[in-house]
């Protein structure tokens, strides 16, 4: 019997970051939400995280929930 393998559940970072890189303009979403359009770009290749904050603004922007840790 094969085993089975676990659904990995993304970070928030993950999906924040695969959230941006499926839209077709960066600076539309950075514009949208207040944030800057460098700190978006830098954010997506991974050279800086997101403040709370900012974080947030995107969660919105996205239609991405928080989920506990418990809730999983």
């Amino acid at each position: 019997m094969a085993k089975k393998r676990a659904k990995k559940t993304l970070t928030l970072t993950e999906q924040l970051q695969a959230a941006l890189g499926e839209v077709e303009s960066i600076r539309a979403v950075a514009r949208e939400t207040g944030l800057h359009h460098a700190s978006l770009l830098r954010f997506v290749r991974g050279e800086r995280s997101l403040k709370l904050d900012n974080a947030e603004k995107l969660m919105e922007h996205f239609g991405i929930e928080a989920k506990s840790v418990n809730e999983e």
